[in-house]
């Protein structure tokens, strides 16, 4: 399996656990996107989150933070958004961010700091995806 999105930086993450009325939220609004975008949404504990986009399918842990929620929506932007192999991977990583922004039922610093964590990540520091165009 490919990953879209780096191993995160435990140090750079993870101040506040959310509280489990706002994890099951969470929980069930990336459920209801995947459903929407006939995603086949898998949650496991422990494992390597990741978009398997030719077949529509994503793995992801459990919200426990926000940066958690994030994750689950960038991902869930890889298979709704049927990245081509001929895209580049910056161009996948910035549209998969934007779909994750624009279907998420709240965003706040903390989501858009990961982001520019994330994409660092990936040597990517300017978010235009006209420059990543092949």
């Amino acid at each position: 399996m490919r990953r879209s999105t780096p191993r995160p930086n435990t140090d750079f993450m993870r101040d506040v656990e959310l509280s489990r009325e706002k994890q099951r939220v969470f929980d069930r609004h990336l459920k209801c996107l995947a459903l929407r975008e006939g995603i086949d949404l898998r949650i496991i504990p422990e494992c390597i989150v990741g978009s398997y986009s030719e077949i529509k399918r994503v793995h992801m842990i459990p919200v426990r933070f926000i940066e958690d929620y994030a994750i689950g929506l960038h991902e869930l932007g890889h298979s709704a958004l049927y990245h081509r192999p001929e895209q580049s991977r910056e161009w996948k990583e910035i549209l998969a961010w934007k779909w994750a922004r624009k279907n998420s039922c709240t965003w706040n610093l903390t989501m858009e700091e990961h982001v520019a964590y994330c994409l660092s990540c990936w040597g990517i520091y300017d978010e235009n995806p006209a420059k990543y165009v092949i």
